[in-house]
């Protein structure tokens, strides 16, 4: 048997593709699926999906995690996530309540050469960056490293 999960084997080729051009497509929901996240890939959305959904719909997004940005509120330490999933770009905006029990594993995760993830979390248009953006929430947003 082989150490390297199923998907990764399967998809190595397309991820050498998209570093070497720029091109290539991942299938997250199969990814999703393969691992055995089922809920998740069943709130799983593209980025045009995601784009065009309901504000304060419960939606999964996957792709590469670019940056983690982090400041101080007046209720404690928040992030900002930058995921490229598909060459599209998606934000996820952590609040304080959930950064604090993802901070320590999001570190660890974010020191992984362009690792993979998935983020569960609620849709809403935000008004002062005139995009669609991903809020945490404390009874919905998951992170999954795939």
């Amino acid at each position: 048997t082989y150490a390297t999960p199923a998907w990764r084997r399967d998809h190595t080729w397309t991820l050498e593709q998209k570093r070497l051009t720029g091109y290539g497509r991942l299938d997250f929901k199969a990814i999703l699926q393969e691992q055995g996240h089922l809920e998740e890939a069943k709130l799983y959305k593209t980025v045009k999906e995601f784009n065009e959904a309901s504000d304060w719909t419960v939606v999964c997004v996957a792709g590469r995690l670019m940056y983690i940005d982090t400041m101080n509120t007046k209720r404690g330490k928040a992030a900002v996530l930058t995921m490229e999933s598909n060459n599209k770009i998606i934000t996820v905006r952590i609040w304080s309540d959930v950064w604090q029990e993802l901070e320590k594993p999001m570190v660890e995760l974010a020191k992984k050469k362009s690792p993979l993830i998935a983020v569960t979390g609620k849709v809403k248009y935000d008004d002062w960056h005139q995009r669609r953006v991903l809020f945490s929430d404390t009874n919905v947003t998951d992170v999954i490293d795939l």
